[in-house]
């Protein structure tokens, strides 16, 4: 350390020339990681926390116990997998192996459907078909005052006649009004007859 850098540092003490010398930096060791005597599993006493589809009523540790709490207080663990932070991550997961945009295990499969749906409307019709006329230009101008010497009442009269005619749904036989309804048929009585 520079002379300059300690004179800077001790403007509060009096002037002197023993500030010049450096003076020794006390190393501070550090103290043991304190370790809690008591599980960290351990839900805290009066606890509602994953009790969700448990065996366990609105609260655990009640007792304020903290060990053996899935002996004494139920019949199966209040720890469930993937409860908190989601599914565990095993050990071999590469920070450069993560699926990047069109490589995956469906892009094949989504490829063939886009290339379906692409399909599914297109038109079966040749080009040079057109469904519809086309627009009229702005020069084009509609023929006006079309006169037609057609008789509607004639032509709609003589459609009506050369028509077939509609057919007229029958309706169902009542199988009760019938003369043979409730009586034993004839070859019920003739299988008996034979049968003796």
């Amino acid at each position: 350390m520079s002379n300059y850098y300690h004179q800077r540092l001790d403007t509060e003490e009096e002037e002197s020339v023993y500030n010049l010398i450096e003076k020794p930096v006390e190393v501070v060791e550090k103290k043991e990681m304190y370790r809690s005597a008591y599980p960290g599993t351990t839900p805290p006493s009066y606890s509602t926390f994953g009790l969700n589809n448990t065996t366990k009523p609105g609260i655990a540790n009640a007792g304020g116990s903290y060990y053996d709490l899935d002996h004494s207080g139920g019949h199966h663990k209040l720890k469930k997998s993937s409860a908190t932070m989601g599914k565990t991550v095993k050990h071999d997961v590469r920070s450069d192996s993560f699926t990047k945009k069109k490589q995956g295990i469906y892009t094949d499969t989504l490829r063939t459907m886009e290339s379906q749906k692409s399909k599914k409307f297109e038109r079966t019709m040749p080009d040079t078909l057109s469904k519809r006329p086309a627009v009229p230009k702005k020069e084009e101008k509609p023929i006006m005052g079309l006169i037609s010497k057609k008789n509607f009442v004639v032509s709609n009269a003589v459609d009506n006649i050369l028509s077939a005619p509609k057919k007229v749904k029958q309706p169902e036989p009542l199988w009760t009004q019938k003369a043979e309804f409730g009586k034993v048929p004839d070859y019920l009585s003739k299988i008996n007859k034979n049968s003796r």
